[in-house]
Formats: C-alpha cells, structure tokens, sequence
C-alpha cells in the first residue's frame, strides 16, 4: 500500500453547498476511512473560510488514489478548483523519531 497527500484547492464552504452534496460528501469520506485515513479542511486563520482540504489516501497504485478523488461528490460536483496528488513519504507515527527543536 502506498500513502498519498491529496490538497484540494477551492474556497467550498460546506453550510454554502447544497444539504445534500455535502451530506454525500461527508457520508463517502465515513464509507472510505479504510482508505481515506486523515481529511480535513484548510483554512488560512481559526475563523477564516475554507480555501481547501487535505485527504491522506491509502492506495495501491496512483490511478486508485485519482479514483477515491474522483468518487467524491464534491468532485464529482465540480467544486474543486484543483487537486494535486503527491506521494507521501511520511514515517508512520509510531515508529517516527521526534523531532528536536530550539524553540
């Protein structure tokens, strides 16, 4: 299995969109937390509005992740203004070693 960072790129406020799209929305993410382990929204300050979200994606392959992408029914909506997929590297919790520093 390889690990993916989806960043969507878009000012969707969920409470803007319609009740069921972004019911969709939410329920699909829920119905594919075996593979979609992490999402959320961005945000430039606390109170500021959306202007995009981040998934981590477990798949096997690239075309499997662009596929969860592409099931979403914000995508399928078109709402996203852009989504970048980039392979994640990243150590897994339990095993990273912390990172130390002078702060």
């Amino acid at each position: 299995m390889t690990r993916f960072l989806a960043i969507f790129k878009g000012e969707i406020q969920p409470a803007a969109q319609p009740a069921e799209v972004t019911k969709g929305h939410f329920d699909w993410l829920r119905d594919n937390a075996d593979r979609i382990t992490d999402f959320g929204g961005l945000r430039l300050a606390p109170d500021s509005p959306f202007v995009g979200a981040a998934w981590i994606i477990q798949a096997e392959s690239e075309a499997q992740a662009r596929q969860l992408i592409a099931g979403d029914p914000y995508s399928a909506a078109g709402l996203w203004g852009s989504v970048e997929l980039y392979i994640w590297n990243a150590p897994k919790a339990a095993s990273a070693t912390p990172i130390q520093t002078n702060e």
